[in-house]
This record gives C-alpha cells, sequence and structure tokens, in this order.
C-alpha cells in the first residue's frame, strides 16, 4: 500500500499532436453536450423536477375563471420519497454496512477476524460526517436515481491544505507559515444531473470511451488552483479574461425559483466551466492509454493532464429503470408524469365543478329596484313582487370523478411498484373482531415487496460499487493518519485492503431483504435463530456417532451423506432469510474417518453411558450386534437432544 504519484501527460505545444489531440477534445466535449441538451434541459430535468415539487404550470390559474383550482398532486413526490425511505432504511441501517466476503483460499488462511476489522473501519469513514459523510451524499444520491433515473457520484482522492500561522517553535516569539493538510482522503460527491456528459449507447460507465465532467468555478476558485499551480498559471490568466458566462446559466434560474431564492449577478460575479475528461487516446506509435485532461472549451486550452492513476473508474452510476441499451434510466418523474397531470386535472375540475354547482345566479325584473345592485345575503329583506326574483341553478355536480381520482392512484402505484398491492391477501382471513390473520398480513407484504425489492437492489448495487471503489482508493493511496487512530488494528485494516486489492477479499453484492418491515425481520430473525440452534444441535450428535469406531461402513457413509444434505439445505434456509454469508451461519462440518470417541474434551458423548457407544450398542458387542444400528440412529437423530 503506497501513494501512487501520478505521472503527467504532455504533449508539446505548437506541434501537430496538441492540435489533434485539443480539436479531439473539442469535438467530443461538443457532441455529448449537444446531444444530452434536451435530456438535461427545459424538456427534461427541469420539468421533473417541478413535477416532484409539484409547482403549478401557473402561479394563478385564470381559466375558467380567475382564481380557479390550481392543486398539482404530488403523485411523483409521495413515491419518490416512500422509496427513498424504504431504500435508505435497507441500506444505511444495515449492520455491516458492507459486507465483506473471503475468496478463494484466502478464506482458509486470511488471519482471525480480519473481516470483522475491515467491516467496522468502512463503517466508520463511510458514516464518520468528517470522513466520507455518505449519509449526506447518498441521501441525494438515491433521491436523484429514483426521481430521475440516474445518479452520479464521482470520488477523487482529494488532498485539501490550508496555510496557517504558526510560533517559529524557536522561542523567539516570532511566527511562520506553514501548511496544514484538512482533509486527505476519498471525498464522493453528487454530481449535478446536468453537469455529467457521456455517450448514451454505452451500457455501463467502464465501456465508455470519453466521458466528462463540467467543474463549474467561480474567480477566486479559478486563481487558487493557479496559485497553487494545479493549474497552468498562463492558461488561467489567459481564462480570466474571457468566463462563461455572468449571470447564473438557465438551468439553475429555473432551480432557483422553486426554493425562492435567486443568485444576484452583478458584484463581480462570474463563471468558468471546466471539463474534466475522462477518456482512451493514442498517446504515441505503440500505445493507447486512459487519461484525464482538464480543458476549457471556450478558449480551446488544455489547464492540466495526467495518466489516468485510479484503481479504477472514480464515476460511479445509479440506475433505477433501465431502458433498452441505453444509459440513462427512468425516474418516477418520467414514469408518473402523466398520472400526476391526469390526476391534477380530474381533481381540479372537480374542485371547479363543485364551485359552480354551491352558486346561484337571480333573474330580476328589469323596472325592479332590485336590478340595480341590491345585494343579496342570508336573512336580508328583499322588497319584491311575486315572480320578481327568481333564482337559477348554474351547474350540476359530476357523481363518480372521486373514483376517477382513486383509479388514476391505483394505476400509479401499479407502474411504480411502490405500494403494496393486495394479489396476497387470499393467504389470511378476518377474525371474529374484524382483524386480518398474520399469515395474510406477511403475503401481503411480501408480494408487495417484491417490485420494491427491485429497485432497492439496483440502488444496493451502486451501493455497493461505490464501497469497492473506496477500499481501492484507500488500498491504492493508503489511510495515512487512521492507522494511528485504530492503533493496534491499523496495521490489520491495511493488511486487509492490500487483500481487497489483489482481489482476496471483496464487498458482496446482496440483493435486499423481502421484508422491509423492522419488527417482522425480528421476529424473522428470532424464529430463525431457534431453527438454528437445534440444526447446529442435531448435526453435533450425527458428527459424535459417525465417530464410533464400530460403526459400519455403509450407516456411517449414511450419516456423512445426511450431515451434508443437512448442511446444504440449512444454506439454503438461511439464504431465502436474506443472508448472504451462510458459511459463517452454517459452517460445512468436516466429516472424515478420522472422527474418534470423545474427540470433544474426551468426555462421553451426549445420551451414551460409559458401557455404551454413541449409538447404544454395548462397547464389546460384535459387529452383527448393530443390525437394527440404522433404525436406533434414525430415532435417535430425529428426536430433540437434550
Amino acid at each position: 500500500m503506497a501513494l501512487i504519484d501520478p505521472v503527467p501527460f504532455r504533449v508539446t505545444a505548437g506541434t501537430d499532436s496538441e492540435v489533434m489531440l485539443k480539436r479531439y477534445i473539442r469535438d467530443r466535449v461538443i457532441s455529448l453536450r449537444e446531444g444530452l441538451a434536451k435530456l438535461q434541459g427545459n424538456d427534461g430535468v427541469v420539468k421533473w423536477r417541478k413535477m416532484y415539487e409539484a409547482v403549478p404550470a401557473e402561479e394563478e390559474r385564470e381559466f375558467p375563471w380567475h382564481g380557479a383550482s390550481n392543486l398539482v398532486v404530488p403523485v411523483v413526490g409521495i413515491h419518490t420519497d416512500t422509496l427513498l425511505a424504504r431504500v435508505l432504511s435497507a441500506t444505511l441501517k444495515m449492520k455491516p454496512f458492507w459486507a465483506v466476503r473471503l475468496l478463494g483460499d484466502y478464506a482458509k488462511t486470511a488471519p482471525s477476524g480480519i473481516r470483522d476489522i475491515i467491516e467496522e473501519f468502512l463503517g466508520y469513514v463511510a458514516l464518520e460526517p468528517e470522513e466520507l459523510d455518505l449519509y449526506r451524499v447518498e441521501r441525494e444520491w438515491f433521491a436523484e436515481i429514483i426521481k430521475l433515473g440516474t445518479g452520479i457520484v464521482k470520488t477523487p482522492w482529494l488532498k485539501d491544505v490550508i496555510d496557517v500561522m504558526a510560533p517559529a517553535g524557536d522561542g523567539s516569539g516570532t511566527y511562520s507559515w506553514g501548511q496544514k493538510i484538512v482533509y486527505e482522503g476519498p471525498r464522493p460527491e453528487k454530481l449535478r444531473y446536468e453537469d455529467f456528459k457521456y455517450p448514451v449507447y454505452n451500457s455501463t460507465m467502464e465501456s465508455m470511451n470519453f466521458k466528462y465532467h463540467v467543474v463549474h468555478l467561480q474567480r477566486d476558485q479559478l486563481e487558487e488552483r493557479a496559485f497553487r499551480n494545479v493549474y497552468d498559471k498562463a492558461v488561467v490568466k489567459h481564462m480570466m479574461t474571457m468566463p462563461d458566462r455572468t449571470s447564473p446559466s438557465y438551468t439553475q434560474t429555473q432551480n432557483e425559483q422553486s426554493a425562492k431564492v435567486a443568485t444576484i449577478p452583478g458584484y463581480g460575479f462570474a463563471e468558468w466551466d471546466v471539463c474534466e475528461c475522462h477518456f482512451k487516446y493514442k498517446v504515441d506509435e505503440s500505445h493507447i492509454a486512459r487519461v484525464i485532461v482538464w480543458y476549457h472549451e471556450k478558449t480551446n486550452q488544455i489547464l492540466r493532464s495526467y495518466y489516468h492513476y485510479y484503481p479504477g473508474d472514480i464515476f460511479v452510476a445509479g440506475r433505477l429503470f433501465y431502458r433498452d441499451d441505453m444509459f440513462p434510466g427512468m425516474g418516477f418523474a418520467e414514469t408518473l408524469g402523466t398520472f400526476q397531470e391526469e390526476l391534477s386535472s380530474i381533481h381540479n375540475n372537480r374542485r371547479d365543478n363543485q364551485t359552480i354547482a354551491n352558486l346561484k345566479a337571480f333573474r330580476v325584473d328589469p323596472d325592479s329596484p332590485l336590478n340595480k345592485g341590491y345585494r343579496i345575503y342570508p336573512g336580508a329583506m328583499l322588497p319584491a313582487k311575486k315572480d320578481e326574483l327568481e333564482a337559477l341553478d348554474m351547474g350540476t355536480p359530476v357523481q363518480g370523478e372521486i373514483d376517477s381520482e382513486r383509479q388514476t392512484m391505483d394505476l400509479a402505484e401499479r407502474r411504480s411498484g411502490v405500494s403494496p398491492p393486495m394479489q396476497g391477501q387470499g393467504a389470511g382471513t378476518n377474525t371474529k373482531r374484524g382483524i386480518y390473520t398474520a399469515m395474510g398480513t406477511l403475503s401481503v407484504m411480501q408480494e408487495g415487496n417484491t417490485r420494491t425489492d427491485l429497485n432497492i437492489t439496483d440502488i444496493r448495487y451502486a451501493h455497493t460499487k461505490l464501497g469497492r471503489l473506496i477500499s481501492k482508493l484507500y488500498a491504492s493511496f493508503g489511510i495515512g493518519e487512521r492507522e494511528v487512530m485504530f492503533g493496534e488494528r491499523g496495521k490489520q485494516i491495511k493488511e486487509a485492503l492490500d487483500a481487497m486489492l489483489s482481489g482476496k477479499m471483496a464487498l458482496a453484492i446482496t440483493a435486499a431483504t423481502s421484508s422491509v418491515n423492522r419488527e417482522i425481520e425480528k421476529q424473522n430473525d428470532l424464529m430463525l435463530m431457534g431453527v438454528s440452534e437445534r440444526y447446529h444441535q442435531y448435526v453435533t450428535g450425527m458428527l459424535q456417532a459417525a465417530g464410533n469406531p464400530m460403526m459400519p461402513p455403509e450407516v456411517k457413509k449414511f450419516l456423512t451423506d445426511a450431515i451434508q444434505a443437512s448442511n446444504v439445505l440449512m444454506q439454503s434456509v438461511y439464504r431465502h432469510f436474506g443472508y448472504d454469508e451462510v458459511d459463517r451461519l452454517a459452517p460445512k462440518p468436516e466429516v472424515g474417518g478420522d472422527l474418534q470417541p470423545g474427540a470433544a474434551g474426551g468426555q462421553t458423548p451426549v445420551g451414551a453411558s460409559p458401557q455404551q457407544t454413541p449409538t447404544g450398542a454395548p462397547a464389546d458387542a460384535p459387529p452383527d450386534a448393530n443390525a437394527s444400528l440404522l433404525q436406533q440412529l434414525l430415532v435417535q437423530g430425529g428426536g430433540k437432544p437434550q
């Protein structure tokens, strides 16, 4: 585990190589940006965000009259927030935060407890706000995946330093400047949906030959990078005269409107768009390598360039509903948008109809003094002759509109799969008190969560990929002062990270459990604990019986096969309960011919007297005394060990 020094990628200025490189980058940047303009512009992400926030098209409706009903039923927001809560519960509440699996022969040779140590370390750095702060990052990331269909997290290795004034330390009372490392390590952050550009027909992030992230920098940020020699000073000086914008972008303005805030132009506001491009390039006549280039399109200048120095792709994507052979997914805003519009239209029309039906129009004799604007109110005395004033109905209430709303909502729930359907309701019955039985409740929950589990698994898959990347970054660049923080376990953490980098250990990608109700999970665990205890007692008794040297070979073979079959079945039960590390919960028993009676501490097996074998036959009995031994073993194995 050693810090990797990035190697600069340079082409000679003013040569054909530089011209070709800039032309290639410029063409790809423009092509990807224009290709994603609608998806990441007003027709896509801007409209979908307004759907989630349930923002009406106009603040005050003027049709059919001023102030008509203007509610947007938040179908997208309801489904998004519901699934987000379930995803966060199934991800952030899991212990361990990332499950580690030992692979191959390393499972036998690994130091004791190394799995628990690395799981503890990753769990600490993941949720600690001063480390990775993944609660904040993944909450925003998962919400964007569900809402928009695609979310990107970028995890570079960051070294944040600051200049500090400190005492010189020589007793002179003077001060001197020094540098303090504020943070060094991986820094995952969710990218804006509209800031990541990619080819749409690549199904995975790793298969993209060219992709880039638009980094928005203001004047002070750009000057700091030039001051610390991160960017080329000459290029930055030229860029300062050509900002990309002096007022907020259109997408940013639309986002700010719903939050009732605004970025005020002027006062020195200026912003530059630096494209951090990750791509493969023919660096010489015999090599094609992965490189990272920071490029400014408006000035056609390269600020920084390196050969790719990370152990893997630093962009991790999460998607919800996959499109056919395309990268961008479909979120709830896109899939449920039409349901939201229809439901809002039905609701507003029903409310407007009720308003009309509650009104009255009056027909007044033109010669009546009431025609001059006489105001009618409850209890008013009307100085009118018979038939001088006539009340007219203006509207007829429409029946069945509430049923239409419910049907539309039901269709939306079926499309998203968030709210549990009732296919499993027939498995239970109502008691005399009208309470639905537990069997029916569990069946409904399991049936209703099937599609939700698929969505949760998609997001947990991205969550585990992020954990794998973070582990590789720590293994490649080191854990720094964290080794001292963990004391004696620091060296074991480094050893575990090295094993993960070499492929001996990996973070397991597991499917989501079918029960997202915490109380149901507790009951399942308690029930499984009793089954597990009986299983281990049963296998222990059979192992003791198989260790009898007087055991006939055919009976011993049967016992061996029965023990192995029980282990296979128990591991299958654990998997059905949602547990992935079945080898830890139901270890495979070592059944062989070298087992001896009393091997466990030299004591007589449970249930046998000192004068008897574990099977109940006399110790000095001839071989034919075991004629009915198989039947005895079956009876003994089927009972409950004491």
